[in-house]
């Protein structure tokens, strides 16, 4: 994924406008564009430029497969099954990674647990 650059820059005529640079790699190569946002009077900041360009930024993703990749959900463990994984962690019958695979959670999880 990219967000691109925004660069002030000023021109011949002596205005300030905003740039938004970034890299198309639709073709198979790296082909650098521009495009101007506008006037430094138009946008007074970077944060105001940047929201302009919002839109731009999610196009120019919308193929990278980063993006598309789903995370996995956040588990909350139950009091109950954080309790099973600590007896069995201080029994010590077991190794941390065997216990880590019978209840499907990190290694470290146990560690914190003895």
């Amino acid at each position: 994924m990219q967000n691109g650059s925004l660069m002030k820059t000023e021109r011949r005529n002596g205005q300030s406008v905003w740039e938004f640079r970034w890299r198309d790699r639709t073709s198979g190569r790296a082909v650098y564009r521009r495009i101007v946002l506008g006037t430094t009077q138009q946008f007074a900041t970077a944060i105001e430029a940047r929201e302009t360009i919002a839109e731009i930024i999610l196009e120019m993703n919308v193929n990278d497969l980063r993006s598309q990749m789903s995370r996995r959900p956040r588990r909350n463990h139950t009091a109950t099954f954080k309790a099973k994984v600590a007896l069995a962690a201080i029994k010590g019958e077991k190794t941390l990674t065997e216990l880590a695979e019978e209840f499907d959670c990190r290694p470290f999880c146990q560690s914190v647990a003895k």
